[in-house]
């Protein structure tokens, strides 16, 4: 502070501090003496001005402090809180706003403080954030089930901020997630004996976690009959295609006579029986082809040992292939192509499996499952296409129309072709079959054949099961062509006519290779030459 000496002016440039008092005393002075003169001076108190505070966000359970700062204000300055969650405080004197647990996860709070002093009032508002968590689910151990028993489960976080969204990943057919609750269901677990590996994911805002486990589906359980001197019938599904049986056999000694067998009927005898697979008693196993037990490989058989038999049976061919694969080893192919036994030659059906023991301790047949073929080609007619004529044709009938059907449930690609250049195939030589479905092909006979000589020509058409050769087979084809014969005119007796009486008469052969042609002989005499002497 000064004062003009001349004047008495007092100035004070930067008044402080704030919210205070000063005495101020001045003199005036003349060579007649001197005067004092004095008076209060207040400088004022600043009221508050809070710092601008900008959103903040803190994670649930994290201890959350803020202390705000003055823009201007005069001290000393009471801080209050005005609005804030529950649990939150603040420093009266400091300003410093505490919060030792926010919660809930993802929730917003709206905080408002002020700040006070003599000369006034500021209040400054945030929005404070407690993040959401994202989730984790609590680990899930590998898990089993029965075939075609439901199955269910339910994962549960060891945090995560609700709602949370369940989805599968990875998962097998069929099965499906709540999502809201992530209950995993499966109705008909498939097939037996299967891993399954299912992988779940539980998202909320702050973010995701996924969680695998593999699902066994159990083997089932073994399913067995033992043989004894007894014949013993089981029933299938009537088969009259191609057709597969698959089981385990297990010989109970050595040196034993026992048949695993098919049959159209119920079986009593050995004759009763188109399939036969046998344990024998010189301790091989093998099977009945036609009228005598024979195989193709040498496989002894043990006590105790486990064999799989995979049986490929064909029934309009009365044929049947098997192969064997002892424990602990690879398969050997024990039959191909056997035919069905003598007495059951004709059979068109077959509808039993059956076991028995002449001799010896016994053996177990276990799981016995019949498998149609997922695809099987089938050729109708069967008979031999069969045609004749004379040289340089025509050939009767000149063409026969073949029925392709996929007998089987899943599509299949097929082709036709044929060995001999007089036969011609058509509309095509390649396509496809849907499962059920019917194609047709006819194979004619071309003008190739009227150059032939005479005699006897065959050819054979192969149809083919591209995708797996289930079905191929072939038809045969056989053409007799006669040679020429010279045209021998049947006899014709003398004939009478009436003047003026149109008359006709056709001839007719008792030998010759048609077509033949009809002319006159000029050297003969011709009446219609002549002109009739009239009656008068």
């Amino acid at each position: 502070m000064t004062i003009n000496g001349s004047t008495g002016q007092v100035s004070w440039t930067d008044p402080q501090p704030a919210d205070s008092q000063h005495t101020i005393t001045i003199r005036a002075t003349n060579s007649a003496g001197s005067d004092d003169e004095s008076w209060t001076l207040t400088v004022n108190a600043l009221a508050p001005v809070i710092a601008a505070m900008n959103d903040d966000s803190v994670n649930p359970g994290q201890a959350y402090s803020r202390t705000p700062a003055l823009s201007e204000g005069s001290a000393p300055i009471t801080w209050t809180l005005v609005q804030g969650p529950s649990g939150m405080s603040i420093n009266s004197s400091t300003g410093t706003v505490s919060w030792t647990d926010p919660q809930p996860a993802d929730s917003q709070h709206t905080i408002t403080i002020r700040a006070t002093n003599s000369a006034g009032s500021d209040d400054e508002s945030w929005t404070l954030t407690v993040a959401a968590i994202a989730p984790v689910i609590v680990a899930m151990s590998d898990d089993s089930v029965d075939p075609g028993q439901a199955y269910s489960r339910t994962p549960s976080l060891d945090e995560g901020t609700t709602p949370v969204l369940w989805t599968l990943g990875e998962h097998p057919d069929g099965m499906t997630i709540n999502g809201s609750t992530g209950q995993v269901s499966w109705t008909n677990p498939q097939p037996a004996d299967s891993q399954h590996t299912v992988t779940i994911r539980a998202t909320n805002s702050a973010g995701s976690d996924d969680e695998s486990w593999t699902l066994t589906v159990n083997a089932e359980s073994a399913d067995c009959e033992t043989a004894t001197t007894e014949w013993q019938n089981f029933e299938i599904e009537s088969q009259n295609g191609l057709f597969t049986v698959e089981y385990d056999a297990v010989p109970l000694g050595a040196a034993i006579d026992g048949v695993t067998a098919l049959s159209s009927g119920v079986a009593s005898a050995h004759a009763d029986c188109a399939v036969l697979i046998r344990f024998s008693s010189a301790g091989q196993i093998d099977a009945r082809d036609g009228s005598s037990y024979r195989s193709d490989a040498a496989v002894s058989y043990a006590s105790g040992t486990t064999y799989h038999f995979r049986v490929v049976v064909n029934v309009p061919g009365h044929t049947y292939s098997v192969y064997v694969t002892p424990e602990g080893s690879g398969e050997q192919t024990l039959a191909v192509d056997y035919a069905f036994r003598t007495e059951q030659a004709g059979v068109t059906t077959l509808d039993h499996w059956a076991l028995m023991e002449e001799t010896g301790t016994g053996f177990d047949v276990c799981d016995f499952t019949l498998v149609s073929a997922p695809r099987l080609l089938s050729v109708s007619p069967s008979n031999t296409f069969e045609s004749s004529g004379d040289e340089g044709g025509p050939f009767t009938p000149g063409a026969k129309v073949y029925t392709l059907e996929n007998q089987g449930a899943e599509s299949l690609n097929w082709s036709v072709s044929v060995d001999a250049n007089w036969l011609t195939l058509s509309p095509a030589t390649s396509g496809g079959l849907a499962g059920g479905a019917t194609t047709t092909i006819t194979a004619t006979i071309n003008g190739n054949a009227d150059a032939l000589e005479s005699g006897s020509y065959t050819a054979q058409i192969d149809f083919v099961n591209e995708t797996d050769g289930v079905g191929d087979t072939s038809r045969a084809v056989a053409l007799e062509i006669s040679g020429l014969t010279a045209p021998v005119i049947a006899a014709i007796g003398n004939h009478t006519t009436q003047p003026g009486e149109s008359y006709s008469r056709t001839a007719t052969l008792t030998q010759g290779t048609l077509p033949v042609t009809w002319t006159s002989d000029d050297r003969a005499e011709r009446p219609w030459r002549s002109t009739p002497t009239p009656a008068w």
